[in-house]
Parts: structure tokens; C-alpha cells; sequence
């Protein structure tokens, strides 16, 4: 299934379908992610690790093509895509407080 920009008129569905599917296959994905190093500076970082490799994984799931879709598509969306990322890494919303673009995620990694 090709998901494209009129996917994101409901992005709750999306992310929904997404965490009942890693839930269901990968209960410890979450576990795997917590144990992936942060090669970042501490003291420069704004958005936590785990975030911004569920922006990645996104990327590649929803087919988005280039890193530059991530701030069209899901910026565009940004209260509802960021309570789901929360909910994807299993966060607490108050240390999400935006959706990091592009360049952070390039830089990342």
C-alpha cells in the first residue's frame, strides 16, 4: 500500500494501524531502540534519540521519498503527528515539544 499526502488527512489512522502493528510483532521494539547509542553531543541535544529514529523509521514506512517530506508532510500535522510519536515511542508528550525537521534528522544520523 502506497501511502501519500491524502493519507495524512487522517493521520491518527495511520499511526494507529502502525502502533496496533509493532505492538503485535514487535512488542520490545521500543526496548531495541532505548539501546541504539546516541553518537549526538549531550549538551546540544533538542529531540530525544528514540524520536528521531521513529522519524526515520516513518520515512521509510510511509514512503515519503526524500527527507523533506517529513517537514511538508508530518510538520503539517504537527499536534496530532507528535501525540502519536509519543505514543509510537512511548514518551511522555512534555518531552516532545515539536517535530524535528529535516536537517535534524539528516544531521542525526
Amino acid at each position: 500500500m502506497h501511502i501519500n499526502s491524502d493519507s495524512f488527512e487522517n493521520p491518527v489512522t495511520v499511526m494507529n494501524a502502525l502502533y496496533k502493528t509493532m505492538g503485535h510483532f514487535f512488542p520490545q521494539f521500543n526496548s531495541w531502540l532505548d539501546a541504539i547509542d546516541d553518537p549526538r553531543q549531550h549538551g546540544k541535544i533538542t529531540y530525544p534519540f528514540k524520536a528521531l529514529l521513529w522519524m526515520g523509521i516513518l520515512l521509510f514506512l510511509l514512503k515519503l521519498g526524500s527527507r523533506r517530506q517529513i517537514t511538508w508532510l508530518l510538520r503539517a500535522n504537527d499536534k496530532a503527528v507528535l501525540s502519536n510519536i509519543a505514543i509510537l515511542t512511548k514518551m511522555v508528550l512534555s518531552k516532545l515539544t515539536s517535530i524535528a525537521c529535516d536537517n535534524t534528522i539528516d544531521d542525526a544520523f
